[in-house]
């Protein structure tokens, strides 16, 4: 198995059109780097929705119940989105 820096992969690739071995190293390439990409593009999704659920809101309450309720409303936008 070819290593990651060991494959140059050109700009334009389309696995579509490679008609090389499935799953050949430039294959394997393109998909660990669509995969990182889309880890990174969920990872800044959920660090954005933590903020903009957190920012603003006050969890310490008082009351048992008001705070039961505010951390239910965070868990289920969290899960939502």
């Amino acid at each position: 198995m070819a290593t990651p820096s060991s494959v140059t992969l050109p700009p334009d690739y389309d696995p579509e059109d490679d008609q090389g071995e499935f799953m050949n190293p430039t294959m394997q390439e393109y998909f660990r780097k669509q995969l990182i990409s889309w880890r990174e593009e969920l990872i800044r999704e959920s660090e954005a929705t933590i903020h903009d659920t957190l920012q603003g809101t006050e969890l310490q309450k008082p009351d048992l119940a008001d705070r039961a309720s505010a951390e239910t409303d965070h868990a289920l936008e969290l899960r939502t989105r």
